[in-house]
């Protein structure tokens, strides 16, 4: 079964879990830009307090908070800490490190040769690397392991 998502979790039911000989696939590769841009977007949405804005102007009010720190913040020059650096997640450290200047902190299981991340972790230094980290971004698999 090929999948157009990139995530499979839902996929596998109980009935396809007991069924022999079937395999599902995602598209994890090819939706690879596309989502490291979405991702982008939500981090800039949260930064810009993009929903405290869209209220207020569907309320035809602007208040001067709508527009101080902490409300809006800049992504440029900060840290973020990618938990599970991928195909799309690789796109994500590009853009990142080479749109926003950002300090790239990455864990992966098995990767650890993308030219953006600026310094891979391992599991067992998450708390480190967390509290180091302006933006984490949560790009694991659903898996026993990761739940």
């Amino acid at each position: 079964i090929q999948l157009a998502a990139a995530g499979a979790d839902r996929a596998w039911t109980p009935e396809l879990r007991a069924a022999e000989h079937v395999t599902i696939t995602s598209s994890k590769g090819p939706m690879g830009s596309l989502l490291a841009e979405h991702t982008v977007l939500l981090m800039l949405a949260l930064a810009r307090n993009l929903r405290g804005l869209m209220k207020s102007q569907a309320d035809k009010f602007w208040s001067r908070q709508d527009y101080d720190i902490p409300f809006m913040s800049q992504m440029l020059g900060k840290t973020i800490a990618i938990l599970g650096v991928g195909s799309f997640r690789g796109n994500l450290a590009r853009i990142c490190k080479v749109g926003f200047g950002m300090k790239v902190l990455g864990m992966a299981r098995t990767s650890s040769g993308n030219p953006h991340v600026d310094r891979y972790f391992q599991r067992n230094e998450l708390n480190a690397a967390l509290a180091e980290a302006d933006v984490v971004a949560l790009c694991l698999p659903i898996t026993s392991d990761t739940e």
